[in-house]
């Protein structure tokens, strides 16, 4: 039976070989060694070196379509906040619209019964019930906004530290994809 004469590719040790062998260990060092034939030439490589190419791989695959889920998840988390920004504004913008509406119809109001009675005593009082009516709808519209910016602040802290932490797992696969 004809052999062939190997260094170990961990110790250098002199290792003889017989041709049915695809798989070995060193008798000096212990290393797990895979017999490699091709083309004519045979020589040896640990094994350990095979399955860390192979892991890099399977790593590699496994970050790009972690990546492409993790954009998905965080396009989502930015459309929810784009829908709440918009249901903020909305509300924002009709109770603004109510106070306005309420602020023109008190002046108009005001300045048709003030006109008539501009030298008696009531156009003092109509003054306070058109400041009462303008102030009002201002102040219910100011703490309506304030209330729908709290509201909109608290339900989108869950939202922006979902985003963060996805917005660092695509940091970290893209690492491991680009190695």
């Amino acid at each position: 039976m004809q052999t062939i004469s190997l260094k170990c590719s961990n110790c250098g040790a002199n290792l003889d070989i017989r041709p049915e062998v695809k798989n070995l260990g060193c008798g000096y060092c212990g290393a797990s060694l895979t017999v490699q034939r091709e083309g004519g030439s045979v020589y040896l490589t640990q094994i350990a070196e095979g399955i860390s190419a192979v892991r890099t791989g399977t790593d590699k695959t496994a970050a790009e379509l972690s990546m492409q889920r993790l954009e998905r998840e965080a396009d989502a988390i930015n459309q929810t906040y784009v829908g709440l920004l918009t249901e903020a504004n909305r509300r924002k913008s009709s109770s603004a619209s109510i106070a306005m509406a309420a602020v023109i119809i008190g002046c108009v109001i005001t300045i048709c019964n003030f006109s008539d009675k501009l030298t008696t005593y009531s156009g003092g009082s109509l003054l306070m019930i058109f400041g009462a009516i303008l102030g009002i709808p201002v102040v219910l519209w100011f703490l309506n906004s304030s209330d729908v910016d709290r509201k909109l602040a608290e339900s989108s802290k869950p939202l922006k530290a979902e985003y963060d932490r996805i917005q660092t797992e695509i940091g970290k696969k893209r690492e491991i994809a680009n190695q």
